[in-house]
C-alpha cells in the first residue's frame, strides 16, 4: 500500500468534516433487535469472501517509520507505525474549547470510491490527559465527489456515538445511530467493523453486531480515520492495525 498521506488535503478535510463531531442535546436510547435480526447481521461476518470478495486495502503497519508531525492552528498531529501499528497523537497548545474540535488524521491510500464495502480495523487507546476527551474515528463520506457544501458522511467516533450527516446550503442534518458510553475510557484493544450494502450500514465492535442503520445516501464513498479532541481535552493517542477494505 502506498504511504499514507498526511499533509495532502488536511487543511480541506478539517473544514470539511468538523461537523461530525456536534452532539444531540436530547435523551438518546439505543436501539434493541430481535435475536434473528442480529443472528442475520453477524453472520455477514463469516460470508466475507462471497459479499466483497475485492480486497482493496489490507494495511499490518508490520514496517516502523519515523514520526511525521504537522503543526495546525492550535494543534500538532503526529503520525507514525511503531512497534507494528499505526499510531496517531494529537495535542493542543491549549485546553480544547467548544468551537474548536482539534481534529487530524490519515487518509487511506488509493482504493477508490465504491458505494457497497467492508471495513475492518483494529484500535486501542494508549495514552490520554485526564479529562478523558479524547476519541478516534471513522467515516465513509463523498465529499471528494460533490465538494464541501454537498457532502454526504456516516462516522464512527469512538468511545462516543455511530452517526450520519448531511450538508445543505442552508443547514446541516445530523442523524445519531447509537451512544457508545460504554467504551468511555477504555483502554482495551477494540476491532470495529463495518457493512455497507444496498444503502443498509452494519455497525460491529468485537465482532457483535451493535446497530445497523439506512443512511439514505446515494452515490459514492471513500474512507477517513484519524483522531481528535473534545472540549477541554489537552492530548490523545490511539493505535490502529489491520485495516481491511473489500469491496464487491
Amino acid at each position: 500500500m502506498k504511504k499514507y498521506m498526511i499533509f495532502g488535503l488536511l487543511l480541506v478535510l478539517l473544514c470539511c468534516i468538523s461537523v461530525i463531531f456536534a452532539q444531540d442535546e436530547e435523551p438518546f436510547e439505543n436501539p434493541r433487535y430481535t435475536d434473528k435480526h442480529i443472528e442475520q447481521q453477524e453472520r455477514m461476518l463469516e460470508n466475507l469472501d462471497t459479499l466483497f470478495p475485492r480486497i482493496l486495502l489490507k494495511e499490518t503497519f508490520d514496517y516502523g517509520s519515523a514520526p511525521e508531525v504537522l503543526q495546525m492552528d492550535g494543534f500538532s498531529f503526529s503520525s507514525q507505525n511503531k512497534s507494528g501499528r499505526r499510531e496517531l497523537t494529537i495535542t493542543a497548545y491549549r485546553p480544547s474549547l467548544f468551537d474548536d474540535y482539534n481534529q487530524g488524521w490519515d487518509l487511506f491510500g488509493t482504493t477508490g470510491s465504491y458505494e457497497n464495502f467492508y471495513l475492518h480495523i483494529n484500535v486501542q487507546l494508549i495514552d490520554q490527559d485526564d479529562s478523558n476527551n479524547g476519541y478516534c474515528w471513522f467515516q465513509y463520506t463523498d465529499v471528494d465527489i460533490v465538494g464541501a457544501d454537498k457532502r454526504r458522511a456516516a462516522s464512527i467516533v469512538f468511545p462516543v456515538y455511530i452517526g450520519s450527516f448531511e450538508t445543505k446550503p442552508s443547514k446541516t442534518e445530523w442523524t445519531t445511530y447509537y451512544d457508545l458510553v460504554e467504551f468511555e475510557n477504555d483502554y482495551e484493544p477494540h476491532t470495529l467493523e463495518m457493512i455497507r450494502l444496498n444503502g443498509y450500514t452494519s455497525v460491529f465492535v468485537d465482532r457483535h453486531f451493535i446497530v445497523g442503520f439506512k443512511d439514505g445516501f446515494p452515490g459514492r464513498f471513500h474512507h477517513i480515520y484519524g483522531v481528535g479532541l473534545y472540549p477541554g481535552g489537552e492530548y490523545v493517542t490511539y493505535a490502529f492495525d489491520n485495516f481491511i477494505i473489500r469491496r464487491q
